[in-house]
């Protein structure tokens, strides 16, 4: 009623995304699959159709119609978090990583979702100097948390010469959680790794002073222990 001029290709498209957003997407598809045969380059019309046909594992469907939509804007951060996805269902982890990548250069939100995802991929492909970025700049970022702090420490203690690394970036949890068990403890694991038994076991004195049954502080205090480190 307010734009008398506007198309019912346009209202469909917009109503479809509308249902798309709330998990309707036979009903989303029903009015997008028409459009897209009416207006071959209706854009939005395409990222509709292969959202839905997407979450509702028509996979291969949805790569035909996120290509299309890609054809016509390549540098659309969604189709490019899609594609990535979608390429990641059909058992392609390397086009998959190289499209999260164009994703985040351009912008995508929120950022940590697709870099949590580009590190998964990047180990699918043994990648993990790819993945350990992608956790530390979680990590660092506005939305970083102790569990991003802790995928990275407990990804880098477990990679040949990684071990400095994760325990720079264990104090730097330790400088926003500085009386928590848990950061301690990743501190802890962090020394282990990096050769530094003793400074291992203040870190972990410290954790399991707060809280005694943290069970994880207990299991670096035994990876000391049987380092040969003396332990109190």
């Amino acid at each position: 009623a307010l734009f008398p001029q506007g198309q019912a290709t346009h209202l469909a498209t917009l109503l479809g995304r509308s249902l798309a957003q709330v998990n309707e997407c036979e009903t989303a598809l029903a009015l997008t699959t028409p459009v897209v045969t009416m207006e071959p380059r209706y854009r939005d019309a395409w990222i509709v159709k292969g959202f839905c046909e997407f979450t509702t594992e028509r996979t291969k469907d949805a790569l035909t119609s996120l290509e299309q939509a890609y054809s016509l804007d390549p540098e659309k951060p969604e189709i490019q978090y899609f594609l990535a996805r979608t390429h990641a269902a059909l058992g392609d982890p390397q086009n998959a990583v190289t499209f999260l990548q164009y994703a985040i250069l351009n912008g995508f939100e929120p950022e940590s979702d697709a870099r949590e995802l580009l590190a998964d991929y990047a180990l699918e492909l043994g990648n993990t100097d790819l993945a350990l970025e992608q956790y530390k700049l979680i990590a660092n970022g506005k939305d970083g948390d102790l569990d991003a702090y802790k995928r990275y420490i407990d990804l880098a203690v477990g990679t040949p010469n990684h071990g400095l690394d994760a325990l720079a970036l264990a104090k730097e949890a330790l400088q926003k959680y500085p009386d928590d068990s848990a950061a301690l403890t990743l501190a802890a694991k962090a020394a282990l790794a990096a050769g530094l038994p003793a400074d291992a076991e203040k870190y972990v004195e410290s954790a399991l002073k707060i809280d005694p049954k943290n069970r994880d502080a207990a299991a670096v205090q035994e990876a000391i222990r049987k380092a040969g480190a003396p332990t109190k």
